[in-house]
């Protein structure tokens, strides 16, 4: 089965209010969530309003990466900042990033 047809089936399932309860349903809702945010999505549904996302180039290394045009020559690239500057990079892959975790004080 592939995520595509998984998500299907979990949607249809989460949508059977009839004939699931509360838990049930909240179990398949919780797969869908999983679903979409574990599977890597072509980088060209990314998005490119300068969010920082979880990117994967050839090279299998996922790193951080946001885009942004660049206004001399207005060219649009993916980039990556490292201690040594920022890098461009040609990723094929990308997620969200993770939320981060509510400090109590």
């Amino acid at each position: 089965m592939t995520n595509q047809e998984a998500m299907e089936t979990l949607n249809r399932m989460a949508a059977a209010t009839d004939r699931f309860g509360d838990i049930e349903r909240e179990a398949c809702e919780l797969g869908v969530r999983v679903l979409l945010t574990t599977t890597p999505r072509p980088i060209e549904t990314a998005p490119k309003d300068g969010t920082h996302i979880l990117a994967v180039a050839e090279d299998k290394e996922w790193t951080v990466v946001y885009y942004k045009q660049t206004h001399s020559t207005l060219e649009e690239r993916w980039r990556i900042h490292r201690c040594s500057g920022t890098h461009l990079i040609k990723p094929t892959h990308w997620l969200p990033l993770p939320k981060s975790p509510e400090v109590r004080r």
